[in-house]
């Protein structure tokens, strides 16, 4: 009888939450909605969104929301660190910067959830990895 390889059935986490925009003359409240799914369970959405402006979305390591709870990372446009009872998250782009400060409970229990649904290092069993590459070589090799 041939191994079974079922991938599991994919889950998502929502959550959103209140960070400051701590990176304008006067600091601004910002809904953040964090988002993760077992789809992709490498990494972290978070969609940004200010009165009277379009939502802004980040995507990054999820590594890098889990280590930086606790302490100081990254490397590049996301940096994370925590600083009193906040976490702190650095963003930069071409387009712009933006220091943004959550409340460290909300953070430290999204990475929990985050944790709980995927393990580290469990992450491979949510990708189906013969079929990313057959769309990878699928899209490079079209006609």
């Amino acid at each position: 009888m041939p191994a079974s390889h079922a991938t599991p059935r994919h889950r998502q986490i929502v959550v959103e939450t209140t960070m400051r925009l701590a990176s304008l003359p006067e600091e601004q409240p910002v809904t953040a909605c964090l988002q993760f799914a077992t789809r992709d369970p490498y990494a972290v959405s978070v969609v940004f969104a200010t009165a009277g402006n379009s939502p802004v979305v980040w995507v990054f390591a999820r590594d890098l929301l889990i280590d930086g709870v606790k302490c100081p990372t990254g490397v590049g446009d996301v940096h994370v660190f925590p600083i009193g009872d906040s976490v702190v998250i650095d963003l930069c782009s071409p387009d712009g910067s933006a220091r943004l400060i959550a409340e460290a409970p909300a953070m430290t229990k999204f990475v929990d959830d985050m944790l709980a649904l995927v393990p580290a290092g469990t992450e491979t069993r949510y990708v189906d990895i013969e079929s990313e590459l057959a769309a990878i070589c699928k899209e490079s090799f079209a006609d």
